[in-house]
């Protein structure tokens, strides 16, 4: 007695609105979800090369973007993890994917 969807995995710009969503199928978030979004974007005709990621688990996606050819045009791009999850995170990815600490990123959450 399941359902077709376990949940909505979503993108939005800066100010908050949305550029993508795609239904989850599966229990839990996984890279597809966050790569299939991504692809969307980057395919939108409005995208530029000023996209910056922000993901709960941002310190593991760099490589799954580096290794999806769709994806090739936001391999350089900035990549923090969000300001509620950053604290569960080891000190050095604190260090390197800290918002506060990653150039672009001001005062945003990431939530």
């Amino acid at each position: 007695t399941g359902v077709d969807e376990t949940g909505v995995f979503g993108i939005t710009c800066d100010h908050g609105f949305p550029l993508a969503f795609l239904d989850m199928k599966t229990r839990g978030e996984k890279f597809e979800y966050v790569l299939s979004t991504l692809a969307k974007v980057v395919q939108h005709p409005l995208y530029d090369e000023r996209i910056r990621i922000m993901y709960d688990v941002g310190c593991k996606i760099g490589p799954a973007v580096q290794n999806t050819p769709c994806l090739q045009a936001i391999n350089d791009a900035p990549i923090a993890v969000g300001i509620f999850h950053i604290t569960g995170h080891t000190p050095d990815c604190q260090v390197k994917y800290h918002p506060r600490l990653t150039i672009g990123y001001g005062l945003k959450d990431g939530e």
